[in-house]
């Protein structure tokens, strides 16, 4: 399973199954609503206390091999979502790459 990140903005379909990171979805994008969500990732103080089953569930919702981490943030620099990559590849080595806009 790959993991990468991106902002509503940047998502498209084809790009992978999106999974919701943020308190509340865009309204313009109301599909959004039914996207799944990974709770322990979306910002307060748990950020990093996600379990592997969070994403395992996740995973066998999602439609394709490719799960995108998503919330509204355009700049990735300034968003919890690379905090969470630089943690995981800090903590794992596994890469976290950011969806080209």
């Amino acid at each position: 399973m790959e993991l990468i990140t991106a902002s509503y903005r940047t998502w498209r379909p084809g790009t992978g199954s999106p999974v919701v990171t943020s308190l509340t979805v865009p309204r313009w994008k109301p599909e959004a609503a039914a996207w799944p969500r990974c709770w322990e990732l979306t910002p307060r103080w748990a950020y990093f206390k996600a379990e592997p089953a969070e994403f395992d569930a996740s995973a066998y919702e999602a439609p394709s091999d490719r799960l995108v981490l998503i919330c509204w943030e355009a700049d990735p620099a300034r968003c919890h979502r690379s905090q969470f990559s630089s943690w995981l590849l800090e903590t794992t080595g596994e890469l976290v790459p950011e969806l080209p806009t």
